[in-house]
């Protein structure tokens, strides 16, 4: 954490038409601080605690290990972005199963996704890597950001393993990108049912709609996308998905 300059003020920013939340409103959620615009800064963060002021006020929020990665990738990338820095285009995206893989947790994206390529199709949980980020804490700001229980996010990121990673095409621009896939299994099927609960009836995401679907589901909108490319998956994600379902 030495290269992280501090204080940064947690700004919630502006909300885009196709966000749920203003950007900056995850990393008030994953602090467990009431989301009021201007009243946190991060002074600080150790292996286990965040150091903030909150109205003026110090505290140090114990945090799992798992929040510390995420909240230490956002802070480093408002310092590097502030420096005008970049990061190549790569991605980290995870691929989240039911015992045996029986089924999956995809999202999908609405119609109001700023990409038209990207509008009803499915996607990974996940995203692309900022500045200053490796794959792995690209994926647990991903997640935190994504997942709007934090509870939920807490178990889910704990359980990520990497898997692959493969060249996929940019969507909104010609060339590719680094895709770097992990696993994510729900050690049993009570787990995966309340993160499935939570994600389509609960809190649920902060870009697109939590759907879950079968291993033949899953293999038949494959089959569509090869059929049709484009059609039902964004930027050719279902390629991650073959690596587990056609190993």
């Amino acid at each position: 954490m030495g290269d992280i300059v501090f204080p940064i003020a947690v700004e919630f920013g502006q909300r885009a038409a196709h966000q749920r939340e203003a950007p900056g409103a995850w990393v008030y959620r994953m602090l467990e601080r009431q989301q009021s615009a201007g009243a946190l800064v991060l002074t600080g963060i150790t292996e286990h605690h965040a150091a903030v002021k909150e109205r003026g006020m110090p505290m140090r929020i114990p945090l799992p290990s798992t929040r510390i990665a995420a909240l230490s990738a956002w802070a480093a990338a408002q310092q590097a972005t502030a420096q005008g820095q970049h990061h190549p285009p790569s991605a980290s995206l995870a691929i989240i199963a039911a015992p045996a893989k029986a089924y999956f947790l995809l999202q999908r994206k609405d119609d109001l996704h700023p990409h038209p390529a990207c509008r009803g199709r499915f996607a990974l949980l996940g995203g692309a890597a900022i500045a200053g980020e490796d794959s792995v804490s690209c994926l647990l700001r991903e997640l935190y950001e994504e997942i709007r229980d934090v509870r939920i996010a807490d178990e889910i990121a704990a359980l990520a393993r990497p898997l692959a990673k493969l060249q996929l095409p940019m969507v909104d621009a010609s060339g590719a990108f680094s895709a770097s896939v992990f696993t994510i299994t729900a050690p049993t099927d009570q787990h995966f049912t309340k993160w499935e609960r939570a994600m389509t009836r609960g809190a649920g995401l902060s870009e697109g709609t939590a759907e879950v679907l079968a291993g033949d589901e899953l293999a038949g909108c494959i089959a569509q996308e090869h059929r049709d490319p484009g059609s039902a998956f964004m930027a050719s994600q279902h390629r991650l998905l073959e690596l587990v379902l056609f190993p």
